[in-house]
């Protein structure tokens, strides 16, 4: 029987005494999956043995408490008493009569719920309330006909507004339409999402009119504006004089300007974000992951916190546009790093604004040099000292540049998290080592929870020149919860010239012998020599005539470690706590649930193995064993979501995926 928690049956709805039909679908099936069903249904077999009486009074229970956990106080109190309490047949039995028989009562409840059913203007809630109450009205064994529940469903809307008069009646005319109750409602489920699809269509064409995207210019290249402002004149504007400068001189502004400017918002002239740049009417769309590069814009700008590398948020600024009513809030400033063309770019002092529909660059924040822009057919190029290095498409008169997004950057190498969580979350200088270039030396979380320890005993042991030169070996478990194979244990093998690592996992202590000599002729076939030396502690499992016979016939030396001093066999002592480690950070990381440890420490001794070691010439245990470098950009974090392919002979259905 499954070991599940009450608490994770959220999927049961709670029975209320009006949903009862899809209450006991989805609650069946749950006391079957525990298997629960027998005991609600059938009794107890006469004469059977103590061992049978104990395992039914266990399921018993635990059937009650699943079936109480999902009913209402108020039905709680209207089935549950001394006998029911203490009987899942009979507290079964009992909610079916008073809820699945069809008894006047029943029924009667059923049909006033239908006839008490109006509509409110909300068609989504009124094609949910009229399919649940369809459910229940199949359900408790009233018969009526289809075409009438079908008119009667465009009836109530009729009756209680005027709004959709025009659909019913189109609704009506079709015959096909009107045959089944289903039918409608699914057509009024697609009305609905028409309607939902019209709108957000017509608010994203609001705000694309609204927002600040690009200087109107019907040439190319753009002609850049430098704008007087904060009361100083731009020595680089040369439209004017500075003595007819109207940001110096206000007054020389004409006064319909002057009035208008007056109405607008001045907090919106005094803040130092004004982005000048004009609205322009845009009906394409650019692609998600792609930036216009703005010849007005004086600040780079994004809408999407993801792809900030680090983000100070700041009370909100506004962002003036050529529509004074349509002002942009700024949530926050940071560095921004996209990859482009395979190059990658770091923009400073880059502005987030959610409410923008486009990733906008300043054309005058990348001007620190003088730039070229060549154009040809709908593609553009920006050069310095006659080197190309950026290049995009022109939509719609726009300068398209398209970047990777933050979920195609994430096996970048600059990127410390990913890879930190990838290996298993090795140390600092291990990262380093495999030639990965980190930034951000943050302290992790995950690892001062998991990998707290006291001082290391400082040992030693025979320096060996091969592998097999010297094996160390330990068992660890019991682990509680069993893996999901049932397992409680593993062992734990390490070869002392490579430090390359072999965990294999146990149901019990007595396997280790089986185990061992499975692993044996496993290493001593790879390598093609003998093992010389095997240590390990003094545990039953490897002090036995089994174990000594073995060794006689092996030819290797056992050499055991003193009782209590666990220090003295240190290699496989400091493996399993490296192991142990990173499978506890990759379960915290994960969420998993504990009895997925069997496979975080098959994953975590794979990690292990292909990170280098300094003190081995900053090589691999799995190159040292196998003379292959392992390849480490096909790792993925652990108990990340994958899709994976149903083989075609196990699929459902010819249209199943």
């Amino acid at each position: 029987m499954p070991e599940r928690s009450i608490r994770e049956v959220n999927h049961v709805p709670i029975l209320n005494g009006q949903n009862y039909p899809l209450w006991s679908i989805l609650i069946e099936v749950e006391l079957s999956a525990r298997g629960l069903r027998d005991v609600c249904s059938s009794d107890l077999s006469p004469g059977a043995d103590a061992l049978t009486v104990n395992n039914w009074n266990q399921l018993n229970v635990e059937a009650v408490q699943l079936i109480l956990s999902r009913l209402h106080p108020e039905i709680i109190i209207t089935v549950v008493d001394g006998s029911t309490v203490k009987n899942a047949k009979l507290l079964w039995n009992k909610i079916n009569t008073k809820f699945a028989s069809q008894t006047i009562t029943n029924r009667g409840r059923t049909w006033v719920r239908w006839e008490c059913l109006r509509f409110n203007g909300n068609i989504e809630e009124y094609v949910k309330e009229c399919s649940n109450i369809l459910f229940d009205i199949a359900g408790i064994g009233i018969s009526l006909p289809p075409d009438i529940m079908a008119y009667s469903i465009l009836g109530k809307i009729s009756r209680d507004s005027n709004a959709y008069d025009h659909v019913i009646d189109s609704m009506v005319l079709k015959m096909n339409l009107t045959i089944n109750p289903q039918q409608v409602l699914d057509k009024l489920s697609e009305l609905l999402q028409h309607k939902n699809t019209k709108t957000n269509f017509q608010k994203g064409i609001k705000t694309e009119e609204n927002s600040a995207l690009l200087t109107d210019s019907s040439s190319f290249p753009y002609k850049i504006t430098y704008v007087c402002r904060d009361g100083k004149h731009n020595p680089k504007n040369t439209t004017h004089k500075p003595e007819n400068c109207w940001a110096e001189h206000p007054e020389l502004r004409p006064n319909q300007k002057k009035n208008k400017r007056k109405s607008a918002d001045p907090e919106t002239h005094q803040t130092g974000l004004e982005a000048l740049f004009t609205s322009k009417e845009i009906t394409t769309t650019t692609p998600l992951s792609s930036l216009v590069i703005d010849c007005g814009a004086t600040h780079h700008m994004f809408h999407d916190r993801n792809l900030f590398k680090n983000l100070v948020l700041c009370p909100d600024e506004k962002i003036a546009t050529s529509d004074p009513s349509s002002n942009l809030l700024c949530k926050g400033r940071g560095s921004v790093e996209i990859s482009i063309n395979n190059k990658i770019f770091q923009l400073e002092n880059c502005l987030y604004v959610p409410r923008l529909t486009r990733n906008l660059v300043s054309l005058l924040d990348l001007c620190s040099e003088p730039i070229t822009i060549t154009r040809n057919g709908l593609s553009f190029c920006l050069s310095k000292h006659n080197q190309p290095f950026l290049s995009g498409s022109i939509i719609n008169k726009l300068m398209i540049v398209a970047f990777n997004q933050p979920s195609a950057m994430l096996a970048n190498m600059s990127d410390k998290p990913p890879w930190h969580d990838r290996l298993g979350h090795p140390g600092d200088q291990v990262l380093k080592s495999l030639g990965l270039k980190i930034t951000n030396m943050d302290p992790c979380v995950i690892c001062a929870r998991a990998k707290m320890t006291s001082l290391p005993f400082k040992g030693s042991f025979d320096e060996t020149s091969m592998p097999l030169d010297c094996i160390h070996m330990d068992v660890v478990g019991p682990i509680s919860p069993a893996s999901k194979s049932g397992h409680r244990y593993f062992l734990t093998i390490i070869d002392q010239h490579t430090s390359f690592k072999i965990t294999k996992f146990l149901k019990n202590k007595s396997d280790v012998y089986d185990e061992f000599v499975i692993q044996l002729k496993y290493m001593e076939n790879v390598h093609e020599r003998k093992i010389k030396k095997v240590v390990t502690d003094g545990g039953g499992e490897f002090v036995n005539q089994q174990f000594k016979e073995l060794a006689n016939q092996s030819g290797f030396i056992h050499v055991i470690a003193p009782p209590y001093t666990p220090e003295h066999n240190g290699v496989a002592e400091r493996a399993n706590r490296t192991i142990v480690d990173k499978a506890r950070c990759l379960l915290l990381m994960s969420k998993l649930p504990s009895q997925y440890w069997a496979e975080a420490i098959n994953t975590a001794t794979y990690l292990t193995n292909i990170i280098p070691i300094p003190s081995k010439n900053n090589l691999s245990p799995f190159q040292l064993w196998t003379k292959n470098a392992p390849k480490i950009k096909k790792i993925r974090t652990f108990g990340c979501k994958v899709v994976f392919l149903i083989p075609k002979h196990k699929r459902i259905g010819k249209l199943a995926p």
